[in-house]
Parts: C-alpha cells; sequence; structure tokens
C-alpha cells in the first residue's frame, strides 16, 4: 500500500464528493490493521496520531502526563509503523465461492467496485428523455392528503442519483466496463430486506420506460468517456 501525500487524497473527496476517513493510531496493531482492511478493498486510509495518543506511543502509560519528546517519539514511531506494514501488509481478496441453487460453483472475488455516469452520457439521457416524454417533469405517484407530509413538490423528475445498493451492474459496469444505468420499481429503502414489498403501479411505470427507452437512445450522442469515476480493479484475474 503505497505512502502519498494529502493533498491529491483530499482533492479526490472534494472533486467525487465522499467522505475519507481517519484514524488516530494508539498502538501499532491499530495502524497493521487499518492498513491490512484498506489493502483488501484499494482504497484510501488516513493514519493520524492525536496528542495523548503520540505520547502513548512514545511509551507513556500515564500519557495525560506525556512530554513534547514523548509526543515526538510517539509520532516517529506511527511513521515507522504506517511505513514498515504499507511495505510488508500481504493481504488478497476474499473469493466467494457458494454454490448457486444449480450446485454450480463460479468462484470470484468479493469485490463490489463502483462507478459514476455523467448525466450527460447518452444511455442515461435516454432515460431522462423517455421519463420526460411519458409523465413530464413532475413526481409521480402518490401524494399525501396533508401537505405537510406530501414531497410529490419537492423534486422533479426523474430524479438522476445514485444508489446506495448493489446490483448486478457492479459486474456490468464496474467490472467490465459496459455502461448501465438503474431504473426500476419499489422504493430503494425496500431494496434487499428480507420483507421487501413493491407496488404493481410501479410495474407498470418501469415497463412503459423500459419500452420507451430503445427508440429515444440516440447513438450519435455516444462517447467513450461515459464514466465520470469508476473503482480502480484489484489485481487478481476476473473472469
Amino acid at each position: 500500500m503505497p505512502l502519498v501525500p494529502m493533498r491529491p487524497v483530499l482533492d479526490a473527496t472534494s472533486k467525487y464528493g465522499y467522505a475519507q476517513g481517519a484514524f488516530n493510531v494508539n498502538a501499532v496493531a491499530q495502524a497493521e490493521a487499518v492498513i491490512a482492511v484498506h489493502e483488501m478493498f484499494r482504497s484510501t486510509a488516513i493514519l493520524q496520531g492525536a496528542d495523548l495518543a503520540n505520547a502513548f506511543m512514545g511509551g507513556r502509560v500515564d500519557f495525560a502526563n506525556g512530554t513534547l519528546e514523548d509526543k515526538k517519539k510517539g509520532a516517529r514511531n506511527i511513521a515507522n509503523a504506517v511505513k514498515k506494514y504499507g511495505d510488508d501488509v500481504k493481504v488478497s481478496m476474499y473469493m466467494y465461492d457458494r454454490p448457486a441453487w444449480t450446485g454450480e460453483v463460479y468462484e470470484t472475488e468479493c469485490f463490489f467496485p463502483t462507478w459514476i455516469n455523467k448525466e450527460s452520457a447518452a444511455h442515461v439521457q435516454a432515460l431522462i428523455d423517455a421519463h420526460h416524454a411519458l409523465w413530464g417533469d413532475k413526481r409521480i405517484g402518490h401524494a399525501d392528503a396533508d401537505p405537510k407530509y406530501d414531497a410529490m413538490h419537492l423534486r422533479n423528475r426523474p430524479l438522476t442519483d445514485k444508489w446506495t445498493f448493489s446490483t448486478n451492474g457492479v459486474a456490468i459496469q464496474g467490472r467490465y466496463g459496459i455502461p448501465c444505468v438503474g431504473f426500476g420499481p419499489g422504493a430503494e429503502s425496500q431494496a434487499h430486506a428480507p420483507n421487501e414489498i413493491t407496488w404493481k403501479q410501479d410495474l407498470v411505470t418501469c415497463a412503459a420506460l423500459y419500452a420507451a427507452v430503445p427508440g429515444l437512445y440516440k447513438e450519435e450522442n455516444k462517447t467513450a468517456d461515459v464514466s465520470q469515476f469508476r473503482a480502480t480493479l484489484t489485481d487478481n484475474d476476473i473472469k
């Protein structure tokens, strides 16, 4: 796991709008554990030493009374641990090998690479155009009789956003780079839950959009740079 300056790490969080974890290190084992987990997922980690943590790492059990020299020594120990385990740690990706209902076993990495498509991408715009052609730019669905609880007016539609759960898209686009976009029935809060439900009208709505999209896809607008972000793949040979 290479050591990198802080600036590009923070620049990436600002550009792509995500939070970056930072970990206070109170022991060498903590540094090793953080590096191991982040190496597994090929993600960035910030390791830091708080004031009293540095004193503890400098050898002061009564860290609240640590001197400046104790804290400097602790900071050096943290830095040395990060360098050591950044170079030495060897972590392999967890392999998923549970049999399917047919008994077939297809071993693959338990890795779910993320991506962000440009809203201007042709395949994304095809869904937006289909939604506008079918239902305009207003929210559709149930409106609550009490204006206090009615959210129908809050956002125009379609809401072009992200999903916070995993679908087959992690393989289609995340692994293989084939552009895809998600649109489905039901509420995201219900997705993949043991008691998941959906609404019949949602099925009708989705079927209508699926039928409209192929005719509205503009192949002449297709470009090679549809993704503005795609997670780095692992070094393993993914079949």
